[in-house]
């Protein structure tokens, strides 16, 4: 099973430091949320604010859930996604938070995780999917 994980993530650098020139110049990249909130109240319409992380990627597996509450006027939102930076490295950005009818909040935190990690939790298909278009 080592084997396997490693020869995977092997693949997994190849991919990226063959997809990397082109990423760093594509406009599929984008900076990611680090944190949203909202208060649409009665008076006024909705306020948002958002926070971004400043590094730019392409998301490579998207497991964010949003999921609806029992009275059905609140949303649960969490999961993860991979994101491939501009720069080559791998990120997880993990949310988590919630929303109402008038207000909500979400978070997200990054961590910058190997090839080795990103197989193991995500799949060496899913990994790789966007790479190949």
């Amino acid at each position: 099973m080592d084997e396997l994980l490693s020869r995977s993530a092997e693949l997994l650098r190849e991919r990226v430091a063959r997809s990397n020139p082109a990423l760093r110049a594509s406009a599929l990249t984008r900076r990611h949320a680090q944190q949203e909130a909202h208060n649409g109240g009665l008076y006024g319409g909705p306020r948002v604010h958002t926070e971004h992380f400043e590094e730019r990627g392409l998301v490579l597996v998207d497991r964010y859930t949003q999921t609806r509450g029992e009275n059905l006027n609140f949303e649960f939102f969490g999961g993860s996604c991979l994101v491939l930076l501009a720069d080559g490295r791998l990120a997880e950005l993990e949310r988590s938070g919630s929303t109402g009818c008038d207000t909500g909040e979400w978070n997200a935190t990054m961590r910058f995780v190997s090839p080795e990690e990103a197989v193991s939790r995500y799949g060496l298909e899913a990994c790789i999917a966007k790479l190949y278009r």
